[in-house]
């Protein structure tokens, strides 16, 4: 009896799905900007205002998700803004409003994304951004950082998914769903894919519709959101790809 050669096993790499604000891009590299705007008497509180208007930011998205109601992050982005400056009591003309939301679309990248980007590139790992953000926030974030630019997900068929075409913002699970769907992963094998973000209610949310998740904890705090964990803490994105290449799955 002829013994049947064994059959050949495909292990099908991970898919990292990467969120961009606070995670790749530094919102709040925007201050330096901001401050050069601001009057002399308020120019000591630009590092809060920006602070202010990443928060407001994100609670809009999420009042906005309670709702049931939607505006784009561009607008979200926009009223934000505004709303932090009101209560810093900071008034700017509508023209430094416009030059501020511009320069959002093109933050400067955190110190530890070339090396993580050279190194998916190395290895041929398949990696996405996964955003808020609105298409053309995404495609002038990416044409126009110095670091994503050249990079392979700036090459890459699809460099970025954006939550815009589903009508809600992170955590709502339809719009994990629909990373999902674009990645061509059925909902079943939704651990193929790893979320890898600074945002903890992004990595809770992610965790809850069955994403593998990385939360970038660099300022070393530790986690402390009471809803969920992530599957793994790193300090630094170079740490990703060793946990990811790894298979690592005692670390999920």
């Amino acid at each position: 009896m002829t013994t049947p050669p064994p059959q050949e096993v495909t292990t099908l790499k991970p898919l990292l799905a990467l969120d961009l604000y606070g995670t790749l891009l530094d919102t709040s590299s925007i201050s330096t900007t901001l401050e050069s705007h601001l009057p002399s008497y308020h120019k000591h509180l630009a590092a809060q205002i920006c602070q202010d208007w990443r928060k407001h930011q994100l609670e809009y998205t999420w009042r906005l998700n309670s709702m049931g109601k939607y505006d784009d992050f561009s607008t979200v982005t926009k009223l934000s803004l505004t709303d932090a400056l009101h209560r810093a009591g900071a008034h700017l003309p509508s023209s430094t409003h416009k030059l501020l939301l511009s320069a959002y679309d093109s933050l400067s990248a955190f110190s530890d994304v070339p090396q993580l980007l050279h190194t998916l590139q190395e290895l041929n790992i398949p990696a996405v951004i996964f955003s808020n953000g609105t298409p053309t926030q995404l495609a002038s974030a990416v044409t126009t950082s110095p670091v994503l630019k050249d990079s392979c997900i700036a090459r890459a068929q699809t460099p970025f998914i954006s939550v815009h075409d589903v009508g809600k913002f992170k955590p709502a699970p339809e719009t994990y769903w629909y990373l999902l769907q674009r990645l061509g992963v059925e909902e079943a094998d939704a651990e193929r894919v790893v979320l890898v973000s600074s945002n903890p209610f992004d990595v809770v949310g992610a965790a809850s519709v069955g994403l593998r998740t990385i939360w970038v904890d660099r300022e070393g705090k530790g986690w402390g959101d009471g809803l969920g964990r992530p599957g793994h803490v790193v300090r630094r994105l170079e740490e990703v790809v060793r946990i990811v290449d790894d298979g690592g799955d005692e670390c999920f």
